[in-house]
Parts: structure tokens; C-alpha cells; sequence
């Protein structure tokens, strides 16, 4: 009973301890948040050859780069593809499938333009007083001032503008693809 007596009134007169305010294990966890464990393979493409068209990745015969998991976990079991085998690209691969998408994307593209053209106007203020013509060049200037984007003057349609009123000027947004943009010019006070 003795050799117990002393244990507990040596352990109770003893120094505490220094406790770390941060435990081992919480300065462990603290530090594995900080540095993200990157993914070895996270950028990682896999090339199929589309069997048929499928809306938003690529018409038949095309080549496409897709994530891994997409292609072997849905589009070829579902028929849309097939890998990018050399047997695959000789039987599936189309050129000119390839320059179809390519233009048909662009065509979607310059097509929203258009439409975005067609609702917006731009405004210039002029003293009616005193002569003024609005050209080209000008409608360039006030479109990628006041719309944010930029238009060569030889894609406008367009006499030179001298009077206060509404104006409309037709873009050639494509060969194919004209939009109406229409120019208010309001007098100056």
C-alpha cells in the first residue's frame, strides 16, 4: 500500500506536462487541408470517334476528346461512339464530317450574333444645328463602345448618316447571316 501511496503523491507533486495547444493528429489534419492532394490523371482525355450525332459533342465520323469516365461509361455502351482505335478512325472517321461540325459550330455561333444584333441599338448624340455625318467607321466606334464588340466597317451596309432620327445598318455578320441594327441619333442639348 505504501509503493501505491508514493506513486500517486510522486505523480501529484510532479510538473504538469506542457500540453500543445494543437494536438499532433489536428496539426496533421490542419496541414493535408492546406495542400489538396492533386489527381494524377485529372486532365486526362480520351479520344472517340463518334458513331452518330450527338447534340453538343460532335456529328458521325467526327473525332472528339471527351473525360474517360464519359466515353467508357456512357457514350460508346450507348452506341454513340467507339474508341480511337487506328481501326476505329479508318472505319468511323469522316474529313469531312470533321469540317462539317467545325462549320456548323461556327454557324451556331455567328447565328446568336445575329439575333443579339438584331435586338440591341446604339445611340449617338448630335447638335442638329450644326452638320454632321455619321460614316462606317463611326457606327464601328459607338458599336464596340456601347456593345462590346468589334465590327470591321467593310461588314456594314450603310450611307453615311446626316439626319437626327432612327437608322437602320445592315451587318454582315457572315457570308450567309445579315442582322439590322438599328441607330437612334438624338439630338444634343
Amino acid at each position: 500500500a505504501t509503493m501505491a501511496f508514493l506513486a500517486a503523491r510522486s505523480l501529484a507533486l510532479a510538473p504538469l506536462r506542457q500540453i500543445p495547444a494543437v494536438s499532433c493528429l489536428t496539426q496533421h489534419r490542419a496541414m493535408s487541408a492546406r495542400r489538396k492532394r492533386q489527381k494524377p490523371n485529372r486532365d486526362a482525355k480520351l479520344t472517340i470517334v463518334m458513331k452518330q450525332d450527338y447534340e453538343g459533342l460532335g456529328v458521325k465520323g467526327q473525332l472528339v476528346d471527351v473525360k474517360p469516365g464519359y466515353g467508357r461509361n456512357y457514350l460508346i455502351p450507348q452506341g454513340f461512339a467507339a474508341y480511337g482505335t487506328p481501326e476505329n478512325i479508318k472505319a468511323f472517321y469522316d474529313e469531312n464530317a470533321q469540317v462539317a461540325a467545325v462549320r456548323t459550330k461556327s454557324d451556331v455561333v455567328l447565328e446568336k450574333v445575329a439575333r443579339h444584333l438584331n435586338t440591341k441599338n446604339i445611340v449617338a448624340m448630335r447638335n442638329p444645328s450644326k452638320p454632321f455625318s455619321i460614316d462606317a467607321n463611326s457606327i464601328c466606334d459607338m458599336i464596340e463602345q456601347q456593345l462590346w464588340m468589334k465590327v470591321a466597317p467593310e461588314r456594314l451596309e450603310m450611307t453615311p448618316i446626316t439626319q437626327i432620327g432612327p437608322h437602320n445598318v445592315i451587318v454582315h455578320v457572315s457570308e450567309s447571316t445579315t442582322s439590322a441594327l438599328q441607330v437612334d441619333v438624338l439630338p444634343a442639348n
